[in-house]
């Protein structure tokens, strides 16, 4: 049944950020929208659901929340009388499974990488399937219930098999109520490539430009570039051809996006959503189209969309994590300042910012860790990367939180990168950051750090080395002062640097040490007053600090029990990754100061150790 649209209206569920988005694009087809706090549980969706009811037709359209996956969101929806902007819950139930989505693949003619398409729930099974098989390692593990980020694991060797595995187990359980997985081979050298797609099941399937998701990291989308370009002209056909077979095997009506991993002239699935995905301002924004307007359309609400104004050859999409990629660790906290959301359109070029997150406010430990997504636009792929360069640097994120911006700036700068020579282990393989900042970028740091939080005769180090300046060197041009929750003093401001201003935050950790932030860097930086340097007493005693907040997934050894060097002792969960603790030394661990289940901060005492040799 198709809704009258100029009578009537829609709400969007989801992230704010996305909704908006959304609203908008309802709102240029004449529907008049408003974004809407997402539902928790079916039973606030049906109380909501009832509590809006109208006269009015009206959408119900999930955003990029959970809903826009389960099952029940359309029968819930249309049971009130509204209309779910979705596939049909047969199409949402089939893609919730992974092995549901490889099943059909197989029935429908496409390659995948399944080693075997029975379900493995134990260690036990895994190993037996490698030995009847006789797959080699590397191989990929994937949760039947989500097929990215904590739901895969690369396992290089056996010894990583039966140490990761427990654990994982455990996570999955905890998080889905069952840890059911398949088995899936590994490409060395494959690209990943992302198919969004449109199509009502019978008179139309709209294909929207392969996107390159190859630069990941942890299965995490980290850079995508669109279009997806030096594929080989057959897996390209080949990448069509499947998504074509796809619509038609499900009768595939909505919108929806599949994901292949592309190995020269070889193309295989790995997986398949039922959705909008969260990468639709880039199509829409290159070709001038309007998703909602498409989605609509392949559900029998909108006649198909005859026309699209490409405004942009190509572009770029950067996501900011809140994390420490050099020691991949989570690094949640407060961000005191952050660039606001923005569109800025200059001559050949579009940049768009977007985060859900304000001043003071905080990215907590059960979040996803995203803190905003940029998306830059230019001719063609190479002025996509120069502008998105340029634009990145001028995002500002300070305070106790950490994150990604310049190990984002680094990839646009490699050689790889720009050449577009790309495979889905290229971050976590391949590319090698820069650990530390210029010497004279420390330098000008820490002076400035020294001029705000003087005392005399004191040493400064940064990271781990000391750094030595001239005490004439000028102080901060600009700098406001703020005191963190504990009442510790920091500034924010920005100093002169060769003709340049740059920016820069000095959040207090303790009285003597600063988590400094300034450019595109972040570096912690210590003062050690006058005296305080003294050699202490020598002891066999250390311990075991958080590295980040989160909950204490496992403790993996027992007191009393012997840590030989790299030993994990135990694992902590934070921002969804599991985050493991090991030793560098050989160790008798005495003690635990945390139970299984505690929620800890980042540097919390965790163990006792004592050191061996």
């Amino acid at each position: 049944m198709r809704l009258p649209v100029t009578q009537a209206r829609a709400y969007v569920f989801g992230p704010p950020e996305l909704a908006a988005l959304l609203t908008s694009q309802f709102n240029d087809l004449g529907i008049r929208a408003e974004a809407a706090v997402t539902p928790a549980t079916d039973e606030e969706l049906y109380s909501w659901l009832k509590a809006h009811a109208s006269d009015a037709s009206t959408f119900i359209h999930p955003g990029l929340s959970f809903w826009a996956e389960r099952p029940e969101f359309p029968q819930i929806v249309a049971s009130v009388g509204f209309f779910p902007v979705c596939p049909s819950a047969r199409i949402l139930s089939l893609c919730l499974n992974k092995l549901n989505v490889l099943i059909e693949a197989e029935a429908a003619g496409i390659p995948h990488l399944a080693v075997g398409l029975d379900p493995l729930s134990s260690l036990r099974e895994v190993e037996e399937l490698l030995a009847n098989t006789g797959e080699k390692f590397p191989i990929v593990l994937k949760s039947l219930k989500v097929a990215q980020g904590h739901g895969i694991q690369v396992i290089d060797s056996l010894a990583s098999l039966r140490e990761i595995i427990p654990v994982w187990f455990e996570q999955l359980t905890r998080r889905y109520s069952e840890a059911s997985i398949l088995v899936e081979r590994c490409p060395p050298s494959a690209r990943h490539i992302v198919v969004p797609f449109a199509s009502d099941g019978a008179r139309f399937t709209k294909v929207f430009p392969l996107i390159d998701a190859s630069l990941q990291t942890r299965w995490r989308r980290l850079i995508q570039f669109i279009p997806a370009t030096d594929l080989d002209p057959i897996a390209e056909a080949a990448v069509n051809e499947s998504v074509k077979k796809w619509v038609k095997h499900l009768d595939f009506s909505g919108f929806g996006s599949m994901e292949f991993l592309v190995d020269g002239n070889r193309v295989y699935l790995i997986d398949a959503v039922a959705r909008l995905n969260a990468g639709f301002p880039l199509w829409d924004n290159l070709l001038g189209v309007s998703s909602v307007e498409w989605q609509l359309a392949g559900l029998g609400q909108l006649p198909v969309p005859e026309k699209e104004e490409k405004k942009f050859g190509a572009a770029v999409s950067l996501r900011f994590y809140a994390e420490d990629p050099i020691r991949q660790v989570p690094c949640p906290g407060l961000i005191r300042e952050i660039t606001e959301p923005y569109r800025t359109e200059a001559g050949e070029s579009l940049a768009i910012w977007m985060t859900r997150y304000q001043a003071n406010q905080e990215v907590k430990w059960t979040s996803s860790g995203v803190i905003g997504e940029l998306f830059v636009f230019g001719q063609d792929r190479r002025s996509a990367i120069t502008a998105a360069r340029e634009e990145i640097a001028k995002i500002w994120i300070a305070g106790s939180v950490q994150t990604n911006q310049r190990f984002l700036v680094e990839h646009l700068e490699h050689p790889f990168v720009r050449e577009n020579l790309l495979h889905a282990g290229f971050t976590d393989e391949d590319f090698i950051p820069e650990g530390f900042p210029p010497p004279d970028l420390v330098v000008a740091m820490v002076a400035q750090a020294a001029a705000l939080f003087p005392s005399e005769g004191a040493r400064w180090a940064a990271g781990n080395q000391w750094v030595a300046f001239d005490s004439g060197s000028a102080p901060a041009r600009v700098a406001a002062p703020f005191r963190n929750a504990a009442g510790l003093p920091g500034f924010s401001g920005t100093f002169p640097k060769d003709e340049a201003t740059v920016q820069f935050l000095l959040e207090p950790v303790n009285p003597d040490r600063w988590l400094a932030h300034f450019g595109v860097w972040t570096l912690p930086i210590r003062r050690v007053p006058a005296g305080a340097a003294k050699k202490a007493e020598p002891t066999r005693i250390r311990k075991i600090l958080a590295l980040a907040p989160g909950r204490m997934h496992a403790l993996l050894r027992h007191p009393g029990e012997i840590l030989q060097p790299h030993d994990r002792a135990c694992m902590l969960e934070s921002i969804g990754i599991l985050v493991p603790h090991a030793v560098p030394v050989a160790v008798k661990l005495l003690e635990w100061k945390v139970a299984p289940g505690e929620i800890v901060e980042a540097g919390r005492e965790l163990a006792v150790l004592e050191l061996l040799g």
